[in-house]
């Protein structure tokens, strides 16, 4: 993100949105998506310069203002994962299973943690300290210092269950970070029944909040079972029966 807008890239498809209201703002030229080098990284390396990966062995830079792509850096490494960028403009990527920190002007990838349980997305916060969500076995989100050094570790070790009882310390498939200004981690899960987002103080490591999406429902309300639904689930052929009050009508 930059001062005014965000950006939301996937696919080589652009999207900027402006960070007052949340609704999408155009390009230079009027457009509100531009085609451009985007997979699952990208970053605001200043108010005037994205930069983004696609998992080749390079770092993309994109123009802030039209979306398009004005340069590329070659780097040693595929870089597949996230890009953040702390305050100072130090920029950090994943490669594999390895965190590091990407020199654009000498093309350098230097990693600062390795070994990493799949690792996804990154952020930063106002003091530098960098964030990796980490999925496989793991299932948390990691606060590093500079050093790589593991500060605190946010989520119940292992995740929680993908059936069973419910524990909302622990996370399902920890995607998509962000550390807001009042140094709040936010952590967003790819598992989209329901879609999980949860909000944790980022110096003590404590769950302070979390909130759910909408699920897709396949629903059957016949005798003699009236009035419930059945919620598909991880993993696929699961469900969950879901009791809806007596007033529920129009189910489909």
């Amino acid at each position: 993100m930059s001062k005014d807008f965000g950006y939301f890239g996937n696919n080589g498809n652009l999207l900027k949105f402006n960070l007052s209201d949340g609704q999408l703002s155009p390009f230079a030229d009027g457009r509100p998506n531009a085609q451009a080098p985007v997979g699952r990284g990208l970053a605001a390396l200043d108010a005037a310069t994205l930069v983004s990966a696609n998992g080749a062995e390079k770092i993309f830079l994109i123009d802030a203002a039209t979306g398009k792509q004005k340069g590329e850096v070659t780097v040693p490494v595929p870089i597949a994962g996230g890009l953040a960028v702390d305050a100072k403009g130090t920029l950090y990527a994943i490669s594999n299973k390895a965190v590091g920190r990407v020199d654009l002007k000498a093309g350098t990838f230097t990693p600062v943690a390795k070994d990493l349980d799949e690792p996804q997305m990154l952020a930063c916060d106002a003091s530098g300290n960098v964030y990796v969500s980490l999925q496989g076995s793991t299932m948390q989100v990691w606060k590093l210092d500079t050093a790589g050094k593991a500060l605190l570790r946010f989520g119940k070790a292992g995740g929680r269950p993908a059936l069973g009882q419910f524990d909302a310390a622990g996370m399902l498939m920890p995607y998509a970070i962000a550390v807001d200004k009042n140094n709040r981690l936010w952590v967003c899960e790819d598992d989209p029944l329901p879609k999980r987002y949860s909000l944790w103080n980022a110096d003590t490591g404590r769950l302070a909040a979390r909130f759910a999406g909408e699920a897709s429902f396949v629903v059957q309300a016949t005798p003699p079972r009236p009035h419930t639904a059945f919620a598909p689930l991880r993993p696929p052929g699961a469900v969950r029966r879901v009791r809806l009050p007596p007033a529920c009508s129009g189910l489909g």
